[in-house]
C-alpha cells in the first residue's frame, strides 16, 4: 500500500526531506568552518550521499513514468477487467452479467482502440483505460482497430 500526501507518495517526501537536510548540513558546515579547507574533507561523504539520493529520485521518477502502476485496483464493483499486454487481450473471452461493465486496461507501451458492435473507444495509451457497459445479453466480439489480429469476446448473460 502506498501512502499519498499532497498527491505524492510518502517515499517522495522522505527523499525530499533527506535532500533538504543534506543541503542544510552543507550550509551549516560551511558557516561553522568559515570555508576552511577541512570543510571539503568533512563534506565529501555528504556530497556523495546527496548525489546518490538525487540519482535515486530521478530513477524512481523515471520508473513511475515508464512503468505506471496498473489501475486495476481502481476497477469498481460489478466491473470485469481485461488486461491488454503483449498485443493480446487477457482474458480473451470474459463472461459478465447484463448491466455490468468491462474495463480494458492498456499495459502495452503503445496505444490501442477497441471496436465491435456499438463499442468504439478512443485511442488509449499505456496506463489508460476504456470502460463499456453491456445492457443487452449476447456474445459480443471485438478487435483492436490498430492491430486487427487482436481479438476478444464478451459474453453477457
Amino acid at each position: 500500500m502506498t501512502f499519498i500526501i499532497l498527491g505524492k507518495p510518502l517515499l517522495f517526501w522522505f527523499g525530499l526531506l533527506a535532500i533538504v537536510s543534506l543541503i542544510f548540513q552543507f550550509y551549516l558546515g560551511y558557516k561553522i568552518t568559515h570555508g576552511r579547507s577541512d570543510w571539503f574533507k568533512y563534506h565529501k561523504l555528504n556530497a556523495g550521499i546527496l548525489g546518490l539520493l538525487v540519482g535515486v529520485h530521478v530513477l524512481f521518477g523515471l520508473s513511475l513514468y515508464l512503468f505506471p502502476p496498473a489501475p486495476s485496483s481502481l476497477v469498481p464493483q460489478g466491473t470485469a477487467s481485461v488486461s491488454i499486454g503483449s498485443y493480446a487481450f487477457d482474458p480473451e473471452t470474459i463472461t459478465i452479467k447484463r448491466g455490468e461493465s468491462v474495463v480494458w486496461i492498456n499495459n502495452d507501451p503503445i496505444s490501442h482502440q477497441i471496436s465491435g458492435g456499438s463499442m468504439s473507444s478512443p485511442l488509449f495509451g499505456k496506463g489508460e483505460t476504456y470502460t463499456y457497459a453491456f445492457d443487452t445479453a449476447g456474445t459480443f466480439e471485438y478487435t483492436c482497430n490498430i492491430h486487427p489480429f487482436m481479438k476478444g469476446t464478451v459474453v453477457v448473460k
